[in-house]
């Protein structure tokens, strides 16, 4: 076959279209197998201790640009505290245990840095320190952030219930922790459970506000949910959001909940109220609380809650607390408290006691 030279040059072209084709295709395949891991395993990693070791991973990925450190099926003694760095992901497989066995914190997580699955477990006698924590001069903020808590047992076998579970604090000039999700977690044989602290800077302002505990069940601790702080900034604790708690209280439990700051939400359950020795307030609000509101499935008496705060509201077996009627009870008891929402607070005295000589009418006055 006889080509002319414009046949023969459109015949070069092809093949060198082809050729640069699959020189293109090969360079790619070998990028792809060269390409930056998903995750990186801390098997694949030596060190002079496991604490070492598991470190030498989650400072590796931060470094490289890795999100997730896969621990494996492996049980971790640490004697140092563990920094899950910010931008990466620590997934601890099924049955791993991370045990505690020196008197130090345990993991501190960083701004934008989540801790997945596994087991803490306090190894050490006297325990004063913190299993997991967060501290405000990281300035957890925005909802956009990935930080997570999930999935993790959080255990104190000891015995002696000393440390805390879960810790979170601000005390600096715009410190904050805000918009933080933990999630299914359980705590155990701690002096409190879980912390919220915001204490007053030398300067600024300082909070823990709106973070959210969903399905956390505490068992066995002396203080079980604890929030230290006022009711706004300087140093602020308000609009934390407990929900679909499961308390189990023991011999050794004194505090179901001590809360300051407003507008914090607990429900849930309180077992066997019995197991607590005492027969004293059980549900704490301090001065420096409003708003706050629990509903322990009416598990709390309230003759067990002490309220030095302003209008925080613990629904009980024994609450008659505004009950919402378009007309009034046909029997209120003395003591009864209710709201005619029919009526138009304007102009009408919408609220309504018992009391012994009849029922009172209370108007709203402007304050």
């Amino acid at each position: 076959m006889v080509f002319s030279n414009e046949e023969l040059q459109n015949e070069i072209n092809n093949l060198t279209s082809a050729i640069n084709g699959i020189v293109s295709l090969l360079s790619s395949n070998s990028n792809s197998s060269s390409s930056q891991p998903v995750y990186i395993r801390v098997s694949d990693f030596s060190g002079v201790s496991d604490a070492d070791r598991l470190q030498k991973a989650i400072d590796y990925a931060q470094q490289h640009s890795i999100k997730t450190v896969f621990s494996d099926d492996l049980s971790f003694y640490l004697e140092s505290t563990i920094t899950i760095k910010k931008g990466v992901r620590l997934l601890s497989a099924y049955s791993t245990v991370y045990m505690l066995g020196a008197n130090v914190d345990g993991f501190i997580i960083e701004q934008d840095a989540s801790f997945l699955g596994g087991k803490v477990a306090i190894d050490v006698t006297g325990y004063t320190r913190r299993a997991i924590s967060l501290n405000g001069s990281q300035k957890f903020y925005n909802t956009w952030n990935n930080t997570q808590i999930d999935d993790i047992t959080i255990l104190n076998w000891m015995g002696d219930n000393g440390g805390t579970g879960i810790y979170l604090y601000s005390g600096g000039n715009e410190h904050e922790i805000s918009f933080v999700n933990f999630s299914n977690i359980k705590i155990v044989g701690f002096e409190k459970g879980i912390h919220l602290r915001a204490t007053k800077p030398s300067s600024g302002r300082a909070w823990v506000n709106a973070n959210n505990f969903d399905n956390i069940a505490i068992e066995d601790c002396v203080h079980m949910i604890v929030l230290e702080g006022s009711e706004t900034v300087p140093f602020e604790t308000t609009g934390n959001i407990f929900s679909n708690l499961q308390i189990q209280p023991s011999n050794s439990t004194k505090k179901i909940i001590t809360a300051s700051g407003q507008d914090n939400r607990f429900t849930g359950m309180v077992w066997d109220l019995f197991e607590i020795t005492h027969s004293g307030s059980v549900v704490d609000f301090t001065v420096r609380s409003s708003y706050n509101f629990v509903d322990l499935s009416r598990n709390v008496p309230l003759d067990r809650v002490s309220d030095k705060g302003r209008k925080n509201l613990v629904v009980s077996h024994d609450t008659t607390i505004v009950e919402k009627r378009t007309s009034d009870p046909q029997n209120p008891v003395v003591g009864q408290v209710w709201l005619r929402t029919d009526l138009n607070p304007t102009t009408d005295a919408v609220y309504r006691v018992m009391t012994s000589a009849g029922i009172m009418y209370i108007p709203i006055k402007p304050i």
